[in-house]
């Protein structure tokens, strides 16, 4: 091992440590879980609405472990790890057919023998399943044959949609994820105009396509939509990127924010800009389908457009937020789809931001990351989504190349639109692009 690895490793060993005090300095200053409470069933989770510093050291304690991992792992070890993850997805699978979580009580234990009769599966099966999931955190065994549950695992109840994404993993993405092979040998190169030539559609008697599918399977397409999700993450790093702005120079205008239709996020910007004082700020939901309106709630306005291309009604802003989040839910909306919202929106701002020089447009978007530009679990996570997108539908994420050329190619005949200044922190999947007009004349 040379001297750079081992200067790696203690430095990963110094973040870790930072991190978790500052996590364990959180829940030391929040209410202690109850006199029921057993260490075995973990951490109670970071309040969505905790401090953000409570949620980045979360976060930095993940990359590090992840980060470490590889930088130790071993040939045999790496083998193991494998094993583990494919019998843990086997696992959730399997306690999601039988229904067997709901059967646990969310408070105390159960005995095995009883929840093994009411989901109708063997006691012996269901112990040996709990003990492997128990080893992730997942389910616990606080005395001999009694199971019940632990943090991890309360909320596969309390938010059943994280059973339909493991069920979507472990009965659509696994499968096709192992055809991929089948699918090179057959098709060769990837045709983003064939989405019936891919992995998914040698999983399918009938080899048709991935929105085909989820149009004739209602389950399939709440399964892939409760997997991004799950997976996305984007209000909490959406919010985080946001609050890298410099909103305190901006405190007597008016912050007009745009959400992609489909983005599941409570406008991060507007919160963002409360936080750090300014006046007031303009909720502008870009893409809906309802009919134009304005409300005021105190000296916030919240303002709707009706359509991708809709002229801009606020002109006099300093700051435009496009959130575009995660672009779709929909099943596997096309490359060139995305694409074309994103230029339209631009298209919108661009004479707002040619009249008034003075305004800037961040345009933020969960983008596929750069190799190594983020932390190793950011980009697991991203690099998983791609290859996902890639074997049910032959299409993938956009990139932050591309996404400044779009940008950048926007123009009129006085001038285009230029990227000047980029925001991203290691610890997240989402990029904001601070755009504005420049002049060619």
């Amino acid at each position: 091992m040379d001297i750079s690895c081992l200067a790696q490793i203690e430095s990963c060993a110094n973040e870790l440590a930072r991190a978790a005090k500052s996590l364990a300095d959180y829940f030391q200053t929040t209410p202690a879980p109850g006199p029921d409470a057993e260490p075995s069933k973990g951490l109670p989770l970071v309040a969505p609405d905790g401090p953000s510093q409570a949620h980045r050291a979360r976060r930095s304690i993940l990359a590090s472990v992840a980060k470490l991992q590889n930088l130790i792992a071993e040939p045999g070890h790496f083998v193991e790890r494998l094993a583990s993850q494919n019998q843990l997805l086997a696992c959730l699978h399997w306690l999601n057919e039988f229904q067997v979580l709901a059967c646990i009580p969310l408070q105390g234990s159960v005995l095995g023998k009883d929840v093994a009769e009411l989901t109708g599966v063997p006691e012996a099966v269901l112990i040996r399943v709990v003990r492997m999931t128990s080893t992730a955190g997942f389910l616990c065994e606080p005395r001999p044959r009694h199971v019940a549950h632990t943090t991890l695992s309360a909320g596969f109840v309390t938010k059943p949609s994280l059973g339909d994404a493991a069920m979507f993993l472990s009965g659509t993405a696994a499968r096709a994820a192992l055809h991929l092979a089948g699918a090179t040998q057959r098709y060769g190169e990837v045709d983003m105009e064939r989405p019936d030539q891919t992995a998914f559609a040698l999983t399918e008697r009938a080899q048709q396509s991935f929105r085909q599918a989820c149009e004739e399977r209602p389950k399939l397409q709440r399964q892939w939509a409760a997997y991004l999700r799950s997976s996305m993450g984007v209000d909490e790093a959406m919010a985080e990127v946001l609050s890298r702005l410099d909103w305190e120079r901006h405190k007597s205008v008016c912050i007009v924010e745009g959400v992609f239709q489909g983005t599941q996020c409570h406008h991060p910007a507007r919160v963002s800009a409360i936080s750090h004082g300014s006046i007031a700020a303009v909720g502008l939901p870009t893409f809906p389908d309802s009919v134009a309106t304005v409300t005021v709630r105190g000296n916030f306005d919240f303002s709707k457009c009706t359509a991708t291309g809709q002229p801009q009604t606020v002109r006099d802003a300093g700051v435009y937020v496009l959130n575009l989040g995660s672009p779709s839910t929909s099943p596997a909306e096309s490359l060139a789809s995305v694409t074309s919202r994103v230029a339209a929106e631009l298209l919108v701002h661009l004479p707002i931001l040619r009249d008034n020089r003075g305004a800037t447009l961040v345009v933020a978007m969960r983008l596929l990351p750069d190799p190594s530009s983020v932390d190793v679990g950011v980009e697991a996570a991203a690099r998983t989504r791609d290859l996902v997108l890639l074997q049910l539908a032959n299409e993938r994420d956009l990139e932050v190349s591309e996404l400044v050329d779009l940008i950048q190619g926007i123009r009129d005949w006085s001038g285009r639109l230029a990227v000047v200044s980029r925001a991203r922190g290691r610890d997240n999947a989402v990029m904001a692009l601070g755009v504005k007009f420049l002049a060619t004349g």
